[in-house]
């Protein structure tokens, strides 16, 4: 069997959605220069501070670069503009404008050292949210950030960043002004974990302009144009810092730059191989047609002839070269490929290589997946999806794809700190067109009301307002009630199912809190102890937990919660024990007219027990004092006594049932003798 025979669509996936443009040439510190580094994913160029600029808006979208001869683990800078598309406070809670693993520290084995410069969205002390930049340097002198904070960045705005370090500091500018807090956050030690990581050390030596291939941070990435990137051997002074962002021209190199990049359409974005079908997915005996992709090339670097070739490997039946096309000018136009009909299943990788007089100008690559036609997923299909999302990652290309894949459902994040960002004031937009899409498609929608693992994601958590921690419980159960009930209201009859929260029995999923799953079903207990119990009756293995769960309020003091939930417990075993003992917590609490009712209901299961017989008419005697009750006082005490003579003179009662009878019939004569 070969190879591709065996791989799964997830392998699958990867490989044909995989772009990458390569350069080799001189050094970049002289403008005339080819750009060092590769251009991944879906980049483009549009205009930029001075000239053209790399936009960055999407997952797997980075400029690369060699940290070898470029970043100095000792002492450097970093300086570059970028525009944003979007306000700061819009844009998902760590947000990267460049990365770097290992390289610049070490050449050898990997270390905890990097570096990264982010945009950390959090709550201050009062809760209030908060946009700042952070720059993170790990491993040198410790874990140390610069921050610059507040922001308030609008949408469409260019602003110059530096970032200079020596001595093991980093030091912060933000259009040329320096930071003055230095200080270490929650954030910096999150990430600096996984810089730790082994599961990096295949990155190896490199610096990442925009998202990182590490899956953990691909959607880390700051959205915007990226131009004029400066990389200095050395720490610039604030005159120079002030002197580059007060400039009205490219930057220059002098003799300590080690990097410019002006990004003028280099280096260009990688060739795409795309075609109309999900994954590039054609049936046995089909006819394949394939497009070949170009971004905008570099202005006046390809007056020559260039030429488009195109390999397809593994299939003997066609041609290596498939295709090369004489384009001249910046740009080329898509190139259709004819592949023709393929007679065996299969995966076969297919590479495209632009180039100019034997130079390389930009590659790609993909995969053809030959394979019989999906069928068709029934409506009521079991197979669906969860993540994670950020709602501009649910585009068409997603939804479309779940489907193709037989996918009927998806579980995603709605965002209540994003929908509700001030109290009573709902921004549906967002949703409203991801709804829309997924109805296309076919896809039912499982939204989550509250989904963050992570305190800077406070777009999924809860809204500043509602409480002082994104992943905690808000202060006022009222304002999520509130909140869900709007949302169900607003997409009654096309969302059928929700979730409420994300795995709140997980501490990092409830602001902390390491009680969270037994706080969770108090509440759920205090608020609808019927419903809770109808949901668990047939599941044994729950109502066990419910009982662990109310042991340990108990213990730690929390009787009101252990009350509560020994109620459900109640209703879902309806037993003697378990009404007992839902009685017993009610007389705790002073809650006697409930207390009275749980003993009733043990009653009506078991009329002749003498123990309870008593307890209840202790009720009546001393808490509930009215001529009715003690007039059924007496009768109870009447009862247990007659009941507990009889079981005694039977002689067969042992342990601890005969002490407890024993008890009982103590108790009831004493309680009787007080009444008279």
């Amino acid at each position: 069997m070969r190879f591709h025979d065996r791989l799964s669509p997830a392998v699958i996936l990867l490989v044909g959605v995989l772009g990458m443009s390569a350069f080799t040439g001189g050094s970049a510190a002289h403008a005339e220069a080819r750009s060092p580094g590769r251009a991944e994913g879906n980049v483009s160029y549009e205009t930029g501070k001075f000239g053209l600029g790399i936009r960055i808006d999407g997952p797997g979208e980075r400029v690369v670069y060699p940290t070898a001869g470029i970043l100095d683990p000792d002492e450097g800078t970093v300086e570059l503009w970028v525009k944003t598309l979007a306000p700061t406070i819009d844009t998902p809670g760590l947000s990267a404008f460049f990365t770097v693993y290992y390289g610049p520290f070490n050449a050898g084995p990997p270390t905890e050292q990097a570096m990264m410069l982010f945009l950390k969205n959090d709550r201050d002390d009062q809760g209030r949210l908060r946009d700042q930049i952070a720059l993170l340097l790990n491993g040198i002198n410790g874990d140390t950030t610069d921050s610059f904070k507040p922001l308030g960045w609008g949408a469409g705005e260019w602003h110059h960043l530096a970032a200079v370090w020596g001595d093991g500091r980093p030091e912060l500018y933000v259009d040329g002004k320096p930071s003055d807090d230095s200080w270490v956050v929650d954030t910096a030690q999150w990430v600096a974990g996984l810089f730790a990581s082994n599961t990096l050390a295949r990155v190896g030596a490199e610096f990442s302009l925009g998202t990182h291939d590490y899956q953990g941070l691909r959607h880390q990435y700051f959205p915007g144009v990226y131009d004029e990137l400066r990389v200095t051997k050395r720490a610039r002074t604030d005159e120079e810092i002030k002197a580059s962002f007060s400039a009205t021209s490219p930057l220059g190199a002098d003799a300590d730059t080690t990097l410019l990049d002006h990004f003028e359409a280099d280096p260009p974005a990688p060739l795409r191989i795309v075609s109309d079908r999900g994954f590039n997915r054609f049936a046995p005996g089909e006819d394949v047609t394939l497009r070949v992709q170009a971004g905008r090339l570099p202005e006046g670097g390809v007056g020559g002839t260039v030429s488009l070739v195109t390999t397809l490997e593994g299939d003997s039946s066609k041609d290596k070269v498939l295709r090369v096309a004489r384009p001249s000018g910046p740009a080329l136009e898509d190139t259709t490929l004819r592949l023709g009909p393929f007679a065996r299943e299969g995966v076969w990788p297919i590479r495209a290589s632009m180039s100019q007089d034997g130079m390389t100008l930009t590659k790609g690559q993909s995969s053809v997946w030959i394979a019989p036609p999906i069928r068709a997923a029934a409506a009521a299909s079991p197979f669906g999806e969860t993540g994670v999302y950020n709602l501009r990652q649910l585009d068409d290309a997603f939804f479309a794809d779940l489907s193709e894949m037989g996918g009927r459902w998806s579980r995603i994040p709605l965002g209540w700190g994003q929908i509700e960002r001030t109290k009573g004031t709902y921004d549906w937009d967002g949703f409203d067109k991801v709804l829309a899409r997924a109805e296309r498609y076919g896809v039912e929608l499982v939204p989550t009301l509250v989904w963050t693992s992570n305190k800077s994601d406070f777009f999924l958590g809860i809204p500043c307002w509602a409480g002082s921690h994104a992943v905690g419980p808000p202060s006022d159960w009222a304002d999520f009630y509130r909140f869900a009930g709007a949302a169900a209201a607003r997409y009654k009859g096309r969302v059928h199912y929700w979730s409420v929260w994300n795995e709140p029995n997980l501490d990092h999923h409830w602001g902390g809190d390491a009680d969270a799953a037994r706080k969770v079903s108090i509440e759920f207990a205090r608020k609808n102890p019927r419903r809770f119990a109808d949901m668990i009756r047939q599941d044994d293995a729950t109502v066990s937990a419910l009982v662990g769960m109310a042991a340990a309020a108990f213990q730690n003091g929390d009787v009101a919660g252990s009350r509560d939930l020994n109620q459900v417990i109640a209703y879902a075993r309806q037993t003697t024990d378990a009404w007992n003992n839902y009685a017993f917590l009610c007389r705790e609490t002073r809650r006697f007219d409930e207390s009275a009712r749980a003993y009733e209901e043990a009653l009506n299961i078991e009329p002749d027990d003498p123990q309870l017989l008593n307890d209840c008419a202790v009720i009546y005697q001393y808490n509930l004092r009215s001529e009715e009750n003690l007039a059924k006082a007496r009768e109870y005490y009447d009862r247990a006594i007659k009941v507990a003579e009889q079981r005694l003179a039977k002689g067969d009662l042992q342990g601890a049932e005969l002490d407890r009878t024993e008890t009982a019939l103590r108790d009831a004569r004493n309680n009787l003798r007080a009444m008279r």
